[in-house]
């Protein structure tokens, strides 16, 4: 049988080898995933292929709360009020227990959209060993992968429109750590900025500073995304104000 290609740490638009090559191992022998863009700022293992790819169905979400993105609680400082409503009571732990937590990147259902990502292929015996690392990678890390939940789904390539079979995390709409649907851009924007730290790190940035990052990481790719460019102007916006 004609072996895989080597691993490689490059983005790119075929596989290496050719698609013949790489659809001879695509329906036994090949773990593919899907992630963000971004992700790539934590490289996984190498992966014998990364492909610039879009999911249909899916787009950017602000959702995930996540207290590694954010700072440390202070009790002696009042809670702002708007974390005294009734839609972010269910979301304990936004604000409080030592931290005043930030809200992450995940994908969420969206009929009729596609959102821009990296399909990321490996051996099949990886597989356990990738996903454990994208838990570890997640904002909050095990915690963090109880927001989410592991499906099955089908992303296109974006320079040829080949369909591949991947898995991909997508948000869990019942899970207390996700955001709900219901929280405006504008509430989110100072969910954010109420978890920005006074000073950046660069190796782990937080609050409006992961957001930041995120926004300089997809115009480097040359990708505009729309939820990216709103979240920024909230930002500033609640800045302003």
């Amino acid at each position: 049988m004609t072996e895989l290609p080597t691993p490689t740490a490059r983005i790119t638009e075929t596989p290496p080898g050719g698609w013949a090559l790489f659809s001879a191992h695509l329906d036994a022998e090949l773990f593919l995933f899907f992630t963000l863009d971004t992700e790539m700022l934590w490289p996984l293992h190498a992966p014998v292929a990364s492909l610039r790819a879009s999911l249909p169905g899916y787009r950017r979400a602000f959702r995930v709360i996540s207290p590694t993105l954010g700072r440390p609680w202070c009790p002696e400082i009042p809670a702002p009020e708007i974390y005294d409503t009734p839609l972010l009571h269910t979301h304990r732990a936004l604000y409080g227990d030592g931290v005043v937590s930030g809200l992450a990147l995940g994908l969420e259902e969206a009929p009729g959209a596609a959102t821009s990502g990296v399909v990321h292929v490996y051996p099949l015996e990886q597989r356990a060993l990738v996903l454990q690392r994208l838990v570890d990678l997640l904002p909050g890390g095990t915690a963090g992968a109880s927001t989410a939940r592991l499906i099955q789904t089908t992303a296109r390539v974006s320079a040829t429109g080949h369909a591949l079979p991947t898995w991909a995390y997508i948000l869990d709409e019942g899970s207390p750590t996700c955001l709900s649907r219901a929280v405006a851009l504008e509430v989110q924007a100072q969910i954010i900025t109420n978890a920005t730290p006074p000073r950046r790190e660069p190796a782990w940035p937080r609050g409006a500073h992961y957001v930041e990052a995120t926004a300089a990481a997809l115009e480097r790719l040359g990708v505009i995304d729309p939820v990216v460019d709103q979240m920024v102007a909230a930002l500033n916006a609640a800045r302003a104000g």
